[in-house]
């Protein structure tokens, strides 16, 4: 991997265009992640015409296989590989036409932003609210280790969260 793939050699940072803050933590009493994010930017966008399209705006992306069972060859987003292990939460905020992003895989009981059984997100913000302005955004999800195809709720495993526990996770800022 060269110095491009890390971040140097592709340019200045321009902490006026975009600059963000984030941390990642967990409670061993309830099992879930939770995520804080500080995002200064100098245009905040959300003005899609696709109320479905989130990407097309500024977008906070997290994306989680607790099990990563990929190594194994399985574990797609979607039903009709023997099961899910792998999650996403992608938010354009604020709403575009009711729409919060797309969450894969998505079942109602996953996209549901008002459900509150495997995720509750929550932002504001100083500044323009489209304009220059920095955004709080803060997140819980209860890791799933599986979900069967069918997306039976009752049959999924949650995660068992421990110290010295690796799991698979990355997350993204559109801009």
């Amino acid at each position: 991997m060269g110095d491009s793939f890390i971040g140097r050699g592709v340019g200045e940072i321009d902490v006026s265009d975009l600059s963000l803050r984030q941390v990642v933590g967990w409670n061993d009493n309830t099992d879930q992640l939770y995520f804080a994010a500080e995002v200064f930017d100098n245009v905040h966008n959300a003005d899609r015409e696709d109320p479905g399209q989130f990407w097309a705006d500024d977008a906070w992306e997290i994306y989680m296989s607790p099990s990563h069972p990929e190594a194994d060859g399985g574990g797609p987003y979607t039903p009709g590989e023997g099961g899910i292990t792998r999650q996403s939460f992608n938010f354009a905020l604020p709403p575009v036409g009711g729409n919060y992003g797309q969450f894969m895989p998505d079942f109602e009981w996953r996209t549901d932003p008002f459900n509150n059984d495997v995720w509750g997100v929550a932002w504001s913000f100083e500044g323009e609210e489209f304009g220059e302005s920095t955004y709080f955004y803060e997140l819980w999800v209860q890791p799933l280790d599986f979900i069967p195809d069918d997306g039976d709720r009752d049959s999924v495993e949650e995660t068992d969260l421990e110290e010295g526990l690796t799991i698979a996770l990355s997350w993204t800022f559109g801009d």
